[in-house]
């Protein structure tokens, strides 16, 4: 069962502009939110993902399928609709039934975001499975995995990180989003839904960061094909991320996207890929101010990695300036080390 309300590209881009006035015409990006974990992300996204970027949900759920709060383009149903399946092995057999309408789901896509949690069969059991559809169909495949809580015990968390290895093998870059990284000092003691919100701003960055780049402008900008050979290292990837005025120093402002915890200084250093995109108001950062972020990026990088950079003018920003850090290539870590 699906409810299509297919996905067909805007001719407006997220900035209002026709698409005769963009040229080249930009690679098509889609968000990909498998069962529960990926379908609570979506009304947080949906609000601020521009108009060329298209939604998919896959669940398992009936009465989640015709949710007409979610918003996503199409939704696809596998199973019976009453919910969850027993364990990943099946869920994996029953969307394999389904694979016509997934291909064709993703397929208009060049570029998918999948978000799937690491501790429900549904997600792990379909979210490697759509990477491998969407990746012999050419679509660059981004895996954002949403690990569990610490409270959930050291079993489930190692059982998390060989699941996530599995989805990280059928994903040309895969990031961990860890719960334990938005569960530090700071969130202890708030709602739950801070941490959702927080893990929704991260996949959202990390949009933001692959569109900004492949939209650059000005003397920093990087190629579709370019941003596919960097991101595509073995191993995991990670995102960093900050915003901040002008009037603020820009080098903090970028020590700040290093330094955020689901990147750190410690695995920029391993990564083997770097994207930095720095997304600015216009009449605000100049090319001095690209050069700071840009050697504070290089003064922390490994000395052989690959490291690109984009530059991209955006009225629609509520900040002044918008650094996000895009590291691939980072050796697989044990659970325990990666949060």
């Amino acid at each position: 069962m699906t409810r299509d309300e297919s996905f067909k590209p805007n001719t407006t881009s997220g900035d209002g502009l026709d698409s005769a006035e963009r040229q080249p015409i930009l690679p098509r990006i889609g968000i990909v939110a498998i069962a529960d974990a990926g379908r609570c992300m979506l009304p947080r996204l949906v609000a601020s993902l521009p108009t060329r970027t298209g939604t998919v949900e896959i669940n398992t759920y009936a009465a989640h399928a015709t949710d007409p709060h979610i918003c996503a383009n199409q939704t696809i149903l596998i199973g019976d609709g009453v919910g969850s399946l027993p364990s990943p092995k099946v869920v994996r057999e029953i969307a394999i039934s389904h694979l016509p309408a997934i291909r064709a789901a993703i397929s208009c896509f060049d570029i998918v975001i999948i978000i799937a949690a690491m501790d429900g069969s549904t997600g792990t059991g379909v979210a490697p499975f759509v990477a491998e559809v969407a990746r012999r169909a050419g679509v660059f495949t981004i895996g954002a995995a949403i690990l569990p809580l610490s409270v959930k015990g050291h079993r489930q968390q190692v059982k998390a990180s060989l699941d996530f290895e599995a989805f990280q093998r059928n994903c040309d870059a895969a990031l961990r989003l860890a719960n334990a990284c938005f569960d530090l000092n700071a969130y202890r003691n708030s709602p739950l839904d801070l941490s959702l919100d927080d893990i929704a701003e991260t996949v959202f960055q990390l949009h933001e960061c692959v569109r900004r780049t492949i939209a650059g402008d000005g003397p920093l900008a990087l190629a579709f094909e370019d941003l596919r050979l960097i991101l595509t290292k073995t191993g995991t990837a990670a995102l960093g991320f900050a915003k901040g005025s002008i009037a603020d120093p820009i080098d903090d402002i970028a020590l700040l996207a290093l330094a955020h915890p689901l990147l750190g200084l410690h695995r920029l250093k391993q990564a083997r890929g770097v994207v930095v995109s720095i997304g600015s108001r216009p009449n605000t950062v100049k090319l001095s101010h690209s050069q700071m972020i840009l050697n504070a990026v290089r003064m922390h990088v490994h000395p052989d990695a690959q490291v690109a950079y984009a530059t991209h003018i955006d009225s629609r920003l509520k900040h002044d300036v918008e650094i996000a850090v895009l590291a691939t290539g980072i050796p697989n870590v044990s659970m325990e080390s990666s949060v």
